[in-house]
């Protein structure tokens, strides 16, 4: 037990200590309401996790777009590997030779000039390897796993010729290719659509 007396906190016993207190003109403890609101005063700094700092086969690719003009993408998960499927070395997985046949083939195809391809480190879609999806800024987007590396690269040429022709993106499970229908994982309605569903 204890009471203050004359500026002293006395314990019971007599042993008398100064009473701790708080200089008003200092800055109030963080996190407290006290005095003027909190204001940051650190400088921002660039993040760590820059292009210089990754080693992986296609970081260009992770890092940035080169074709700041085209709407729509095409991104493919690079670490999709098959069930039994080498870690190492990455260019053997299953998603990484994905995305360097789809290279290849969307470079001769129609859209070549209207979709940017862009590699993916993880689309967890994990259990369905290979992992893709295709959006565009005011349009649907689209989720597909179960793709292969060399047999679905036509279909999803073919998928993407029907994204780039359609208002707002919207692909109907019929009019897309049989190989992008039941391996459809996820569709996401444009951002601040009225009619979402349409």
């Amino acid at each position: 037990m204890a009471f203050t007396l004359g500026g002293y906190r006395t314990a019971v016993g007599g042993v008398q200590r100064p009473r701790m207190r708080r200089d008003h003109g200092s800055p109030p403890p963080c996190g407290s309401s006290e005095g003027q609101p909190h204001t940051e005063v650190s400088k921002a700094r660039s993040h760590p996790l820059d292009a210089a700092s990754i080693s992986h086969p296609l970081q260009s690719d992770l890092m940035a777009s080169n074709h700041p003009n085209r709407t729509y993408v095409l991104h493919v998960c690079t670490s999709c590997r098959a069930d039994g499927g080498p870690r190492e070395p990455y260019e053997r997985r299953s998603g990484y030779k994905l995305y360097q046949a789809l290279k290849a083939a969307l470079s001769d195809s129609e859209v070549a000039e209207s979709v940017t391809l862009r590699a993916a480190e993880c689309l967890s879609v994990c259990p369905r390897p290979c992992g893709i999806a295709i959006s565009s800024p005011g349009s649907w987007s689209y989720l597909f796993g179960d793709q292969q590396s060399s047999a679905s690269v036509q279909e999803i040429i073919d998928c993407l010729t029907l994204y780039v022709s359609r208002t707002k993106g919207f692909m109907s499970r019929n009019e897309r290719p049989a190989g992008l229908r039941g391996s459809i994982l996820g569709r996401i309605p444009p951002y601040g659509g009225p009619r979402a569903s349409l």
